[in-house]
């Protein structure tokens, strides 16, 4: 089930005989019993049980897999693919825990306490890609609490951003927010770090997920929107919606620099963003400090004053992205 969610050694390895729980050990004295030979035992004393109904029930992904996909591959492939699947957990729980060591003391080396988080000096990149990922780990635990809903996509996104020599930001399940400042990594849950200089900020927008914008108190919510909107109405200038699949990802947000351009919606050619500032009498003094939405280098969204005309929504979108910029 979780190599079909995409997990890593931890997710893989399954669930240990044993763990410790905050100096309490926990010890599961029957994950290695199959349920043939609990069934036997049960007859065998006259044992009455119960069943529990939904297990019958193949709408769920455990159910499916149990009732459906291992008596099909015991059948056509492997008779003992639970046994195999046992020991090749036991296998990856070994090189887990061996990583985990290393990744301890690296951790301690690395690492400092921030402001409600962790700091993490970046010369931590210099080593191994799969320590640098524990390394992660135990940053994200110690702040969130646990590792749940960060997927190997989340993981994909933030090695993608490590490679950026620049601010950015970007935000993961429960609230965490990963910073990208000067030569540190800080991790944090109650938000974001105050730039003075904007200019080198870099933020990957979560879709769908509300992204916290750094340097300002903004943020950025996206979803998907469940009807085509009546463009004819009108809605607030912190609204915007897209063709999804025009759209190349990730989206970034970044500030205002020195010849950005922008295709305004219904023109031809591209105009400067401090023309377009002008004539959309924006503030001068928040002129630096209004996030843009990019993709694939391209302004698509300068929020609150002017979309593009790129991945405008027609007849023919199948998916439509729905943007909406808010104050938190």
């Amino acid at each position: 089930m979780r190599l079909l969610r995409g997990s890593g050694l931890l997710g893989l390895s399954g669930m240990p005989a044993k763990r410790d729980l905050g100096g309490i050990e926990i010890v599961r004295p029957f994950i290695k019993t199959s349920k043939k030979e609990i069934l036997r035992f049960l007859s065998r004393r006259k044992i009455s049980f119960r069943k529990d109904a939904t297990n019958q029930q193949p709408v769920y992904l455990r159910n499916k897999i149990r009732l459906k996909l291992l008596p099909f591959i015991e059948k056509e492939f492997a008779p003992d693919v639970k046994r195999i699947l046992a020991d090749t957990a036991q296998n990856l729980r070994i090189d887990y825990e061996y990583l985990s060591k290393i990744a301890a003391k690296k951790f301690k080396q690395y690492a400092r306490a921030a402001d409600a988080g962790i700091r993490l000096s970046e010369t931590f990149l210099k080593e191994d890609t799969a320590v640098q990922r524990m390394i992660i780990r135990e940053a994200i635990k110690r702040v969130k609490g646990d590792l749940s809903s960060v997927t190997y996509g989340h993981w994909e996104d933030l090695n993608r951003l490590l490679k950026k020599n620049a601010r950015w930001s970007m935000t993961l399940p429960g609230g965490l927010i990963v910073l990208r400042d000067k030569k540190n990594l800080v991790f944090s849950k109650n938000g974001v770090k105050v730039w003075n200089d904007l200019t080198d900020i870099l933020c990957q927008l979560q879709i769908p997920g509300k992204t916290k914008i750094p340097g300002i108190k903004k943020s950025i919510y996206a979803d998907f929107a469940k009807r085509t909107p009546d463009f004819k109405s009108k809605e607030s200038k912190n609204k915007e919606y897209f063709d999804f699949g025009k759209l190349k990802l990730p989206l970034m947000v970044r500030f205002r620099r020195g010849k950005d351009k922008i295709k305004p919606l219904g023109m031809v050619h591209y105009k400067k963003l401090k023309k377009l500032f002008i004539d959309e009498k924006a503030p001068f003094e928040n002129r630096n400090r209004i996030p843009l939405v990019i993709s694939g280098g391209r302004i698509i969204w300068v929020c609150g004053v002017k979309r593009s005309d790129h991945a405008k929504v027609g007849t023919r979108a199948k998916k439509v992205l729905r943007l909406k910029f808010l104050q938190y």
